[in-house]
């Protein structure tokens, strides 16, 4: 093998080993993308990165880090499952105190299988993102009043049938 070949080949392995190095194996398979809206184009994430139960759940700017990753174990459109963040996947997207209320905060919580931790999602064809709803409270993840600032907490809201981009998410 020639001088320039080898050199060649060896940048070639090189390059390869940095790509899957800075690459997390989750985030080519799919099974932890990260929710982004479709209003504001910020992700979901728990505020500051921390993993404890009760922080709560935001959109900031989709950092790559750990905590903006969620699973994505939906079998089809409809389907209730927990919404497993990729960092701790003992800690579920939750409603604060379990609320059916409009306008309560989402959090992180312990995963405990309540109805508060089960969310589905139906695709909205008009803004092309998905609504993702709470099976206890029957309502949509939203931003109060459609806010598109980094930080604004993310709630809980009815959906009225209308396409607001504040409710949709895209992964």
């Amino acid at each position: 093998m020639s001088t320039f070949k080898r050199k060649l080949a060896v940048a070639l392995a090189v390059a390869a080993a940095i790509v899957a190095v800075a690459v997390p194996a989750n985030a080519s398979s799919g099974e932890f993308p990260r929710w982004i809206n479709v209003s504001s184009q910020l992700c979901m994430g728990a505020s500051g990165g921390k993993m404890t139960a009760g922080t709560p759940i935001i959109q900031w700017w989709c950092n790559g880090n750990d905590d903006q990753y969620w699973s994505w174990t939906f079998a089809e459109e409809g389907d209730y499952q927990p919404l497993l963040n990729n960092k701790d996947n003992n800690k579920c997207l939750d409603v604060l105190g379990s609320s059916s209320d409009a306008g309560a905060k989402l959090i992180l919580a312990d995963c405990n299988g309540s109805d508060s931790q089960r969310w589905a999602h139906f695709n909205e064809p008009v803004l092309g993102g998905s609504l993702l709803k709470n099976k206890h409270s029957g309502l949509v993840i939203g931003t109060s009043g459609g806010n598109r600032s980094i930080g604004t907490p993310l709630i809980q809201w009815p959906w009225s049938g209308v396409s607001h981009p504040d409710e949709e998410w895209i992964l």
